[in-house]
């Protein structure tokens, strides 16, 4: 599994705590902040998850993907609110670095400033990825997050690309 801009883990650490077949699981969470990303070590070593790995790196420059790609399971949560569309559209033309074919792909943006994200799951449907499920969210915030399954091919991941950068 990978979780880009992983923050503390808990949406990673907190499902595999529950599991008892936590170390055939091989997890990498990159986090840019030193303090949030020593608390996700510290919340999975409390939970007891050895296959787990943070690295305290840009997530935005893929040279830090090295040896955690391709995932069968990949989080892009709580990123495209923070960063320009053109950077969206960048990350998901890299996306099909980041997944073995047939991974799991999620991800979120909320809609409390602008809705585009019809044209993010167009987007991921021509860059090989189905759709498996949408869901929206009416409170405050409108969040929505989606669920993708990639179809194509194998793809060798670039590492000399720098995909966003945070704006908000």
């Amino acid at each position: 599994m990978l979780s880009v801009c992983a923050g503390d883990g808990r949406d990673i650490i907190d499902v595999l705590a529950g599991r008892v077949d936590t170390s055939r699981v091989h997890t990498v969470l990159l986090e840019a902040h030193p303090r949030i990303a020593d608390r996700a070590r510290a919340r999975a070593r409390a939970a007891g998850i050895s296959g787990l790995t943070v690295r305290t790196c840009d997530a935005a420059d893929t040279a830090n993907y090295a040896e955690a790609v391709p995932a069968d399971v990949v989080l892009l949560v709580g990123i495209f609110g923070n960063i320009s569309p053109v950077d969206i559209d960048m990350i998901i033309t890299t996306a099909p670095q980041f997944c073995s074919p047939g991974a799991t792909l999620i991800w979120s943006r909320g809609r409390d400033r602008d809705d585009i994200n019809d044209h993010i799951r167009d987007e991921f449907a021509g860059t090989g990825f189905a759709e498996l499920a949408y869901a929206e969210s009416d409170l405050s915030s409108r969040p929505a997050l989606g669920a993708l399954r990639y179809d194509g091919p194998p793809v060798p991941l670039d590492t000399t690309r720098h995909l966003f950068t945070f704006w908000r």
